[in-house]
């Protein structure tokens, strides 16, 4: 008869189980634990990488939708500079200067700024009698509002022609002469507008539009009168808030004193460079070769489009504005992390200081930690101007 084993107590049954089953190592736990960290040190890595890049794409992305808004007024405002007004108008506070229908003020250490002056042809009339009163102007049908200001131009396609000097010979063309004054509308009727003759808009007997209406009632030009509404925009960085780099509107072109109104933040810099034709200028020339043509970038840009003393306005022939570059630096109104702009860009040429298309701004080194930048340069064909030329 075989044997049978006794079967094992409740005590020995747990020793069994115990021997059967087995765990972690502390060794086992630590390389596990160092292996996960190095994982998730990677992943993090690559996500602190990807969120940088993602915020930094954010940033640029905001400047150039800054930089599009910003030259997108710019460009508008200076395709119609001087429509109706490009030799210059008249105001009753000076009424021996000739204003430019485009005005630089240069800064080789600081943004520029611009003025630009034209006639709106949204809202006009025609000046369809003598015009006798110094406070009075006869028009037709119109919708002047009282209070806005006007400009009253007299056009002359009679008075003489400008000669083109080019590689290839000289090019005689006719250009018309616009003599303008401004004026502000302060009362009116369905036949007639009534002037301002107060300061500033006025000297009493508005003798600043004294040559636009005496060609109005005689000569080659008697008749050819029109007003229309007067539209001024000035452009600046707000040199009082650097840091916050204000672009700020005149909307009167800053003819009124302290009327800026803030446009946007983070623009750094404005620069300008203008091409200019002289009717005398053997010197420098452009690099078309056409002697009469050149970029200013400098001082003589600034004096170029500065009011000056003109006892008729025929006399503003020794120059006329044909294109315009403009160039906007933004910044991003916050630090991203690991990128930086090391230094601004430089506008100038080395070699042509005051005659490049750029401007007179050299570059500027900027702290490693400091915000990202960037800028674009628009160049502009003038169209009112005599750019035609």
């Amino acid at each position: 008869m075989k044997r049978q084993r006794p079967r094992p107590g409740r005590f020995e049954r747990r020793r069994g189980r115990k021997r059967g089953q087995r765990g972690f190592t502390l060794i086992e736990l630590m390389i596990a634990l160092a292996i996960s960290s190095i994982l998730v040190m990677m992943v993090l890595s690559v996500f602190s990488r990807m969120s940088t890049a993602y915020r930094r794409q954010q940033q640029v992305a905001a400047l150039q939708v800054i930089l599009s808004a910003g030259q997108n007024m710019l460009a508008q405002d200076a395709r119609q500079a001087g429509f109706q007004v490009a030799n210059g108008f008249r105001l009753a506070s000076a009424p021996g200067v000739l204003q430019l229908p485009v005005r630089i003020i240069n800064s080789s250490t600081a943004p520029d700024e611009l003025r630009f002056y034209s006639a709106d042809a949204t809202v006009q009339a025609k000046v369809n009698a003598a015009w006798t009163l110094a406070s009075a102007l006869p028009v037709d049908a119109h919708q002047f509002l009282n209070g806005e200001l006007a400009v009253v131009v007299n056009v002359d396609t009679t008075t003489g022609a400008t000669t083109v000097t080019t590689t290839s010979g000289s090019v005689s063309r006719v250009v018309p002469i616009f003599r303008a004054c401004v004026v502000r509308i302060l009362s009116s009727t369905a036949s007639s507008l009534a002037l301002d003759t107060s300061a500033p808009w006025g000297d009493g007997t508005n003798s600043h539009c004294d040559e636009v209406r005496n060609a109005h009632n005689g000569g080659a030009t008697a008749g050819q009168t029109m007003i229309y509404r007067f539209r001024a925009r000035g452009y600046r960085i707000d040199p009082t808030r650097t840091a916050l780099g204000v672009l700020q509107l005149s909307p009167s072109g800053a003819l009124v004193a302290n009327d800026w109104q803030d446009l946007g933040v983070g623009f750094a810099d404005l620069q300008v460079a203008a091409r200019m034709f002289l009717t005398s200028n053997a010197t420098d020339p452009d690099l078309d070769g056409r002697v009469q043509y050149n970029w200013f970038s400098g001082a003589a840009m600034q004096t170029n489009t500065a009011p000056f003393t003109a006892a008729t306005t025929t006399a503003n022939a020794t120059f006329r504005l044909t294109r315009l570059s403009i160039s906007l630096l933004a910044r991003t109104d916050r630090t991203v992390d690991g990128v930086a702009t090391a230094a601004t860009p430089s506008f100038l040429d080395a070699a042509r200081v005051d005659y490049n298309q750029l401007g007179d701004r050299p570059s500027t080194i900027l702290n490693p930690a400091d915000r990202i930048y960037r800028y674009t340069t628009n160049r502009i064909d003038m169209r009112n101007t005599g750019a035609g030329l």
